[in-house]
């Protein structure tokens, strides 16, 4: 007797006809597949409750392994990678878009946590925390990242190598780390409350440290009293915004 199988449709199940040899073997497989869906809806129920912004993957790097809930990386989107790769060395943009926040930590090497910023026009996105060296002791510096060489410390407030993105200024002790400043991040904001020869409020010029590590791309003064801000003659470099005001009153700069 011929043995007849008839695969349910959207069900992957073999309905069984016709044929003893063939029952066995077919019902085999049908309770593999039932066991199979079980599990799988078990592993979802109980994996129900996440944390927001998770997505079900495997690593975010490395060998193959069990998929697990973790963060998107710029691995895991290629094409929107490659097309923000683009853009920012078309536009010659570098620096931080998110993240890479500096703080204290132990001794002279400041805590940085995980974030996103382009360098050389390329993006740097590390899934954990990245190492940093230690900053020079007794002095200002600034925390730079190149994306061939990695993290280094300089005096100065604009970049070793064109390209470099600026995490922030550290302040240091013989020790330890005493204060920390962000960098400006890119599409960020610097505040501007008119300051000349120490008196605050006062006409006339005054200097801004934008904190970009180079020099803006493009800078739109947003206004938030009354009063007049405008660029002087040149208006910025690499490190400062020079700037002059009708008088008493704040605002912020929208640098790029």
């Amino acid at each position: 007797m011929a043995i007849v199988r008839t695969v349910l449709p959207r069900k992957g199940l073999i309905q069984s006809q016709h044929g003893l040899t063939g029952y066995e073997a077919d019902q085999d497989a049908n309770w593999a597949l039932l066991d199979a869906n079980v599990t799988f809806t078990s592993d979802l129920e109980e994996a129900a409750n996440q944390s927001a912004n998770k997505v079900l993957a495997g690593p975010a790097s490395g060998a193959a392994a069990v998929p697990s809930f973790r963060s998107l990386v710029a691995a895991d989107l290629p094409v929107a990678a490659l097309l923000q790769q683009t853009l920012a060395a078309a536009l010659g943009i570098n620096g931080v878009a998110s993240g890479f926040t500096l703080g204290t930590g132990t001794n002279l090497t400041p805590s940085l946590t995980a974030g996103v910023l382009f360098a050389q026009g390329a993006i740097y996105a590390p899934a954990a925390a990245p190492g940093i060296p230690a900053a020079p002791a007794s002095r200002t510096s600034y925390l730079f990242y190149n994306s061939t060489t990695g993290f280094y410390w300089q005096a100065s407030a604009a970049g070793a190598t064109p390209g470099d993105a600026l995490i922030g200024q550290v302040v240091t002790s013989s020790s330890a780390v005493t204060a920390v400043t962000q960098a400006t991040k890119i599409m960020g904001r610097v505040a501007l409350a008119p300051a000349v020869a120490g008196a605050s409020g006062a006409a006339g010029n005054f200097t801004v440290q934008h904190f970009l590590g180079r020099a803006p791309i493009g800078v739109v003064i947003q206004l938030s009293s009354n009063v007049a801000i405008w660029f002087q003659s040149p208006g910025y470099d690499a490190t400062n915004l020079y700037l002059s005001a009708s008088g008493a009153g704040t605002g912020d700069a929208l640098v790029w």
